[in-house]
């Protein structure tokens, strides 16, 4: 058995993972997904989960919690032992325990849809061709647990703490399906002002729901653009534990390739560039990183003067002693890396705001991107953080109030969802938290992958971590693609390798964090109370503007739980789309005057239009037509 379902501890949320197969891509690595609804202590809930070779699904009490495109196999030919309510490694020890009740366990040979999943929430299953295992802890004393199955794998109750309790009620409710569009169509064009929006609510257990309508204009918002984070480089830069310098080389003309098409505007170096400082004055490492980060330098690749705007932040193994900020005498821990990346190699470029003290250790960046200023401070790595750094850094986000503000350092904070901080990064956080710019924290160190989210005076700090050098081949090229979309006003963080041109699954991986840039939000625009279950719910949105875009959603809620649709589009009639719009007599395709369609889309004096788009021709409305154009003066008898 090689696959898990579960509660996470620290937050509740349903947690299902595998360990890919030897045919996939990388075989051995894990595949875990996370829901986003923590399960409610004290009260019945079924949990579910379904893989169909493409795609992971959880589901809480049939709602669909999360899904995540994975499209590689399950391993087959694991030796772990199989369990319910806790977990067993290969040599059956148990790992954690379920503190709860359990009934109705079943294991199924396909990827149940969500529709036979709610079916059969409150179904006993004793059997069915396509049970794997079914065990219903119907016994109700000793230790054998019985497999009602058609290939039954009894199991033994083993250990203390447990007992025999009274089984679920099965009562539970379904959830409303998700709300069935009826009008307008899905990416209509040429609607009506003040359209008519209508859906089709269906609960299974045939509740009435209520419909609340959620709509926005959409505007024109700015483009899309990039963040990159280039986690330790360490061992590319050494050709330590596989890592090369082609695979950092691999990553930074990636970025190259990509910035353009990605519209990236900054690229953020985490810390441990190399693995040895100033490694006795020998400099081969610091060379093989010039090499890889001078080529976002080059002003005929980027098409940019001053190349891509860039920092590297100092880690421990870019100081020497590593993990010093000082070093003997003080100040000589970096001598090597402000020889490669000090001052003088950023001075004069527009983007290079400047740095404390005499050095580049703690530095900042100035960036613009569609249409939004930032500043992007770079810390160095520091178990004993300096108050007159931090000091300097709150003076920045100061003077710098219209700049939206990003940190990154080595060590903010470790692993998990809530992570905790590192020293460093609770002291930054404590320090900064005070500024309305500041939304963001990056860091390494730490292998593996974690984020929390802070809020100070209503306002959202996200502080992640990334850092793959425990990876095979010193971290595989792993980075991170922070992808900035105002109209959604949504940051979508990805993980990429260039080296193995591989996305990295996982939620821990790929995300969506919600971050204001100035789009419009949803708001409710309408309500209905008392919609039988298969009947439809209407409104009427009015007051829109002419050719301009709009996107809507409803939820259904049947009083005990609710379900949110997708969000569905559509544009206005504009005059001069050649659409016949609500309004509109005519529509010839533009909005000029004089051809028989006027310029707001009515037919003139003497023509006649027709069709969409409208094709107009004179007509001067008498009983006959000579050809000549509505003189009104002229004799006309008889045929034209």
């Amino acid at each position: 058995m090689n696959w898990f379902l579960g509660i996470r501890a620290s937050d509740g949320v349903l947690v299902a993972d595998f360990e890919e197969g030897a045919a996939g891509a990388t075989p051995g690595l894990n595949h875990p997904v996370a829901g986003t609804t923590p399960v409610t202590t004290g009260v019945w809930s079924h949990a579910a989960a379904s893989y169909d070779g493409t795609t992971w699904r959880l589901y809480l009490n049939g709602a669909l919690e999360t899904t995540l495109a994975v499209g590689q196999p399950v391993r087959s030919d694991s030796i772990q032992h199989a369990a319910l309510a806790t977990a067993l490694n290969s040599t059956g020890v148990a790992s954690g325990g379920f503190d709860g009740r359990l009934d109705e366990a079943r294991v199924w040979n396909v990827a149940r849809s969500q529709a036979a999943i709610q079916a059969a929430i409150n179904q006993e299953i004793t059997s069915d061709p396509n049970l794997l295992g079914r065990w219903g802890f119907d016994e109700g004393t000793g230790t054998a647990i019985g497999d009602s199955s058609g290939s039954p794998e009894s199991g033994t109750l083993v250990g203390t703490g447990a007992s025999w309790e009274v089984g679920s009620p099965f009562g539970l409710n379904t959830p409303p399906l998700a709300p069935a569009l009826v009008t307008p169509a899905d990416a209509a064009t040429g609607v009506a002002q003040s359209p008519q929006l209508s859906l089709t609510a269906v609960d299974p257990d045939a509740d009435e729901t209520t419909v609340r309508f959620h709509g926005r204009a959409v505007a024109a918002a700015a483009p899309d653009f990039t963040v990159i984070a280039l986690p330790d480089t360490q061992f590319y830069s050494s050709s330590l534990n596989g890592g090369s310098p082609a695979i950092f080389d691999a990553q930074t003309q990636w970025i190259v390739d990509q910035r353009a098409s990605r519209n990236i505007a900054y690229v953020a170096q985490l810390g441990d560039c190399v693995q040895n400082g100033n490694n006795g004055g020998n400099d081969v490492e610091w060379e093989v990183a010039d090499a890889a980060i001078s080529l976002l330098e080059d002003p005929v690749t980027t098409q940019l003067v001053d190349g891509m705007p860039f920092g590297i932040a100092v880690g421990n193994h870019d100081q020497s002693p590593i993990g010093d900020p000082e070093g003997s005498p003080p100040g000589s821990s970096t001598s090597s890396y402000n020889a490669y990346f000090g001052e003088s190699r950023f001075l004069g470029r527009s983007y290079y705001g400047g740095h404390f003290g005499t050095a580049n250790d703690n530095h900042y960046d100035l960036f613009s991107a569609s249409g939004m200023d930032f500043i992007a401070i770079s810390f160095e790595y520091d178990t004993a953080p300096d108050a007159a750094v931090l000091g300097w850094a709150n003076a920045l986000l100061q003077s710098h109030p219209d700049r939206r503000a990003i940190v990154y350092a080595h060590h903010i904070v470790n692993t998990g969802n809530p992570a905790s901080f590192g020293t460093q990064g609770q002291a930054v956080y404590d320090a900064l938290k005070g500024n309305p710019n500041l939304f963001m924290m990056l860091s390494g160190h730490v292998c593996s992958e974690g984020r929390r989210q802070d809020t100070f005076d209503g306002r959202t700090v996200y502080s992640m971590l990334s850092d793959y050098q425990c990876d095979p081949a010193g971290g595989n090229g792993w980075l991170r693609i922070l992808t900035f979309r105002p109209a959604q006003n949504q940051i979508v963080v990805e993980t990429y390798s260039p080296w193995l041109d591989q996305y990295r699954a996982g939620d821990s991986s790929t995300f969506t964090l919600d971050y204001d840039m100035g789009g419009a939000g949803f708001v409710q625009i309408g309500s209905q109370t008392g919609v039988a279950s298969g009947t439809n719910a209407s409104m009427t949105w009015n007051g829109l503007a002419s050719g301009a875009a709009y996107e809507w959603y409803a939820t259904v809620d049947d009083g005990t739980a609710l379900t949110t649709g997708p969000i569905w589009r559509f544009t206005t009639g504009a005059c001069g789309d050649g659409l016949l719009g609500a309004g509109e007599a005519c529509d010839d395709g533009d909005a000029t005057g004089g051809d028989g369609c006027s310029a707001s889309c009515q037919i003139e004096t003497c023509w006649a239009c027709a069709g969409s788009p409208s094709v107009c021709a004179p007509n001067d409305g008498a009983s006959c037509d000579d050809g000549q154009f509505c003189t009104g003066a002229d004799v006309c008898s008889g045929a034209a």
